[in-house]
C-alpha cells in the first residue's frame, strides 16, 4: 500500500494512470 501511495504522489493520476495500474499488477505478482 505504500508503494501506491508514493506512486500517486510522485505522479499525476490522470497522467501516469497506466503506469500505476502496471505498478499494482506487478506488486500483486509478487505479493501473491
Amino acid at each position: 500500500f505504500l508503494n501506491k501511495k508514493l506512486i500517486t504522489q510522485g505522479k499525476g493520476k490522470s497522467k501516469h494512470d497506466a503506469e500505476i495500474q502496471a505498478a499494482e499488477k506487478a506488486l500483486n505478482k509478487k505479493s501473491f
